[in-house]
C-alpha cells in the first residue's frame, strides 16, 4: 500500500451525524478492500445502543465523541485486523512512547492505518509529523481541518489480518455487549451509558443556554446532539434487524423486534430537532420548547424500553 493511498482516505458520513470512531473503522476496512456498513461497525462496537456521555467534555456538541472504542480488539477479531496501542501517558513511559511514535510514523509512510483519538473527534493519520499538533488527519465531513492531535492523544496502528470469529459468534457477542451498554451496566471511568445522556440533555433544557461553553449559540450544539443521537438510534434499528436475519433461531426474537421498533420511534421523535432545523426558534418559543422537552423525555423512556428488551435477548444468548 502506498502513502498516496492513505493520503487519499476519506471518512464516510456527515460530521454532525456519524460516530467518528465507527466511521474511521469503516474507512479502515474499506481501505483494505473489505466491505462493511457503518451500521454494522456501530452495532459491533456498541456505539449504536446508547449515546455515550463524556463527562469531561465542556461543549455538548462533542460529548458523544469519546468512549466508544472499548471494543477495539473485538472489532479486530470480527472485521479482520490487529491492534497496536500507544502506551498510556505517565512517568517512565517516555521510551515506550518514543518507540511507538517511530512505529506509527513508519506505518503511515507505508500507507497503513493509524487511528488517532484527536479532538474534537476521531481521525485517521494521513501524513506523519513528529509534532502531534502538525499531523495531517482525515475526519468525517468538514472536520478534517479542525481536528488536532495532542501529545497525549491515544493512537492505534491497525493492520489487516484473518478474522477469528464467525458472523454468528460476533453478532451474539455484540448483542450481549449492546444490552450492557443500553442498560448502563457497562461502566468506564469518565463516561456514562444506559441513556444517562437523556437525563443530562433534559437538565440542560432547563437552562437559559443549552451549551455553557457556547452561550447564545448553544442551540447549534443542541441540533448536533439531536442529529448524533438520531443516527445512533437508526444504527441500532438497522443492526438489530440485520442480526435477527442472521440468527433465525434466536430465542426472544420478538424482543429484538420490540427493541428495533423502539429505536425507530426514538429517531422519528428527534427528526424535527436535528442539524439545520432552526432550533433557535424553538428555543425562544415557550410552547415549542415545552413540546421539545416532552419529546426528549419520551425518547428517554423509549430508550429504557429498548434496553429492557435487549436485556431479555442477552439472557438467552
Amino acid at each position: 500500500m502506498s502513502l498516496n493511498k492513505i493520503s487519499a482516505i476519506r471518512i464516510p458520513g456527515k460530521a454532525h451525524e456519524v460516530d467518528s470512531f465507527a466511521a474511521c473503522i469503516q474507512a479502515a476496512v474499506t481501505h483494505w478492500d473489505g466491505r462493511v456498513s457503518y451500521e454494522c461497525v456501530a452495532g459491533l462496537s456498541g456505539a449504536a445502543f446508547s449515546p455515550v456521555w463524556s463527562k469531561r467534555e465542556p461543549c455538548v456538541s462533542w460529548w458523544m465523541e469519546r468512549g466508544n472504542n472499548e471494543r477495539m480488539e473485538f472489532l479486530g477479531h470480527t472485521l479482520g485486523f490487529t491492534v497496536e496501542r500507544s502506551p498510556p501517558p505517565g512517568p517512565g513511559c517516555e521510551e515506550k512512547s518514543a518507540a511507538f511514535a517511530r512505529h506509527a510514523g513508519n506505518a503511515v509512510k507505508k500507507g497503513e492505518v493509524v487511528l488517532c483519538e484527536s479532538w474534537p473527534c476521531w481521525s485517521i493519520v494521513t501524513d506523519w509529523h513528529d509534532d502531534p499538533s502538525q499531523l495531517a488527519l482525515s475526519s468525517p465531513g468538514h472536520l478534517a481541518g479542525r481536528c488536532k492531535a495532542r501529545p497525549a492523544s491515544p493512537m492505534y496502528i491497525l493492520r489487516p489480518a484473518e478474522r477469528s470469529l464467525t458472523r454468528c459468534e460476533a453478532l451474539r457477542e455484540a448483542l450481549r455487549f449492546g444490552a450492557a451498554v443500553a442498560v448502563g451496566s457497562f461502566e468506564r471511568d469518565g463516561f456514562a451509558y444506559g441513556g444517562q445522556l437523556y437525563d443530562v440533555w433534559l437538565a440542560h433544557l432547563d437552562r437559559e443556554q443549552f451549551c455553557p461553553a457556547c452561550g447564545r449559540n448553544g442551540w447549534h450544539c443542541a441540533e448536533r446532539t439531536a442529529s448524533r443521537v438520531r443516527t445512533t438510534q437508526l444504527s441500532a434499528m438497522h443492526f438489530l434487524r440485520r442480526a435477527k436475519a442472521f440468527l433465525p433461531s434466536l430465542c426472544n426474537g420478538g424482543c429484538v423486534d420490540e427493541a428495533a421498533a423502539a429505536y425507530a420511534e426514538m429517531a422519528q421523535k428527534l427528526a424535527p430537532y436535528g442539524e439545520g432545523s432552526g432550533l433557535d426558534k424553538v428555543w425562544s418559543n415557550p410552547r415549542k420548547r415545552d413540546r421539545y422537552t416532552q419529546d426528549v423525555r419520551q425518547v428517554r423512556d423509549l430508550h429504557h424500553s429498548a434496553a429492557a428488551h435487549l436485556s431479555m435477548v442477552a439472557c438467552v444468548l
